[in-house]
């Protein structure tokens, strides 16, 4: 359900963080905005700040923001995955996520081996800190990678979006997820 056009971007960037400058808006389940700070590009991911979606709905997605930030707190310097830059308290009481944009374009059908076997080293890297369900394949059907960057040159992909991984503590269907992520790497 896609229905940001409610909400003012600008406003809700400002009330975020003052330093942000809004540049366009992703279309997404969550607020998924590209902004600036002086010369570098982030990307602000949120849940609304009030509740324009309906309580069930901003519940949802505030919980699917604080399992992404447990996820980038584990992943943290590791390679070829978006990397957090910092974490606001909301006025609704949740959290706003500031990640480092990472140039590029979905991943489309024919990646190169040596790209392949960068993913495989990131999957593998992320089921050693106990994160799984990684959704690589999310958007396949449709000719891309909705979850996985690829430079312009296609010799690196990057993991983007982590808010719907299990977490081997805490998910009982972790191991079944882990298993789907090997899958995946074998469809790309």
């Amino acid at each position: 359900m896609y229905v940001s056009s409610q909400i003012n971007p600008l406003q809700t960037i400002q009330a975020v963080d003052p330093s942000l400058t809004y540049i366009n808006e992703f279309k997404a389940g969550t607020l998924v905005y590209l902004v600036q700070r002086n010369s570098s590009l982030y990307i602000l991911k949120m849940a609304p700040l009030y509740e324009e979606w309906g309580l069930g709905y901003t519940e949802m997605l505030k919980s699917f923001l604080q399992r992404e930030y447990e996820v980038l707190q584990r992943i943290k310097g590791v390679e070829n995955v978006s990397q957090l830059e910092q974490v606001y308290e909301t006025p609704n009481g949740t959290i706003a996520l500031l990640k480092k944009y990472i140039e590029g374009t979905e991943l489309k059908e024919g990646i190169y081996l040596s790209t392949k076997s960068q993913l495989r080293r990131t999957v593998s890297i992320m089921h050693e800190r106990g994160i799984s369900g990684l959704d690589l394949t999310r958007g396949r059907d449709s000719g891309s990678y909705k979850n996985i960057i690829s430079s312009a040159d296609g010799n690196k992909a990057s993991l983007i979006d982590f808010d719907h991984c299990k977490l081997k503590e805490k998910d009982k269907d972790y191991e079944e997820k882990k298993g789907r992520d090997i899958s995946d790497l074998s469809l790309l």
